[in-house]
């Protein structure tokens, strides 16, 4: 399907098919893996700021924010407008930002593993920031109908955001795989993997099901409206990647 099909499609409210919104997460993850492996395999190791071990995955993650913010599935909506997709693009460059720290500083200044886990705290900021300046928003709107789907669009569109940064995890992910090999630790390295594919397949096949709101109707909202599981899935990126620091004591 084209593009000028498929925005007339959502024009018209015809759903985007099963087919369009895998077609699109998986071309993100192929995208996504292939930024994160390419510079392992190379042997680029995140050893200095702006080295290329270091700024592709960053690069591929910040990327995958703007490409959801410019095909914003929420646009038209009444209470989410350029506010609400500008502040959810701030959260999401934040959270870029603070991955790119964590390869930065990480084995240097202090432990990969103290270093994720202030990303982790940041995300818990973000959110609790998410959460009071999204409900003031919705609170400051003179017609409030429809207040908590609108509100929960809100959220969601940051939590997504946020989520996002976990990419940045994902190099290390990888190069844990050879230290866990060293360290006799193969097998729970597979469970930890096989535990963070099956989430991310599962949040995928739960974002399929959000194809049928009536109200998405901007064109290529259903791009940013497939992204949606993409950035989400960051979290058990992330999450796989610590929990293997603590017993290869990274």
């Amino acid at each position: 399907m084209d593009e000028t099909t498929a925005d007339k499609m959502t024009a018209a409210g015809v759903q985007p098919t099963v087919r369009d919104l895998t077609g699109v997460q998986a071309a993100a993850y192929v995208l996504l893996l292939a930024c994160a492996a390419l510079p392992v395999a190379l042997g680029l190791t995140p050893d200095e700021t702006f080295s290329p071990g270091v700024l592709i995955p960053v690069a591929c993650a910040l990327a995958l924010v703007l490409a959801f913010h410019a095909m914003w599935p929420f646009r038209g909506i009444p209470g989410l407008g350029w506010f609400s997709r500008l502040f959810s693009a701030l959260i999401g460059v934040v959270s870029v930002a603070a991955g790119w720290h964590v390869l930065v500083v990480g084995d240097r200044y202090v432990t990969y593993r103290s270093a994720s886990v202030l990303w982790g705290c940041l995300f818990g900021i973000l959110m609790t920031v998410l959460v009071i300046v999204g409900f003031g928003r919705q609170m400051l709107r003179r017609d409030r109908s429809h207040l908590i789907v609108t509100l929960s669009r809100c959220i969601i569109s940051g939590v997504c955001s946020a989520a996002a940064g976990g990419w940045c995890f994902l190099p290390m992910l990888l190069l844990e795989a050879g230290r866990a090999e060293l360290r006799g630790l193969g097998w729970q390295y597979a469970l930890v993997a096989l535990a963070v594919l099956v989430l991310v397949l599962c949040i995928g096949a739960i974002g399929v099901l959000w194809r049928g709101d009536a109200e998405l109707v901007a064109p290529r909202s259903w791009i940013g409206l497939a992204l949606m599981p993409v950035m989400l899935s960051g979290m058990p990126v992330y999450l796989g990647a610590l929990g293997l620091m603590f017993p290869l004591n990274w």
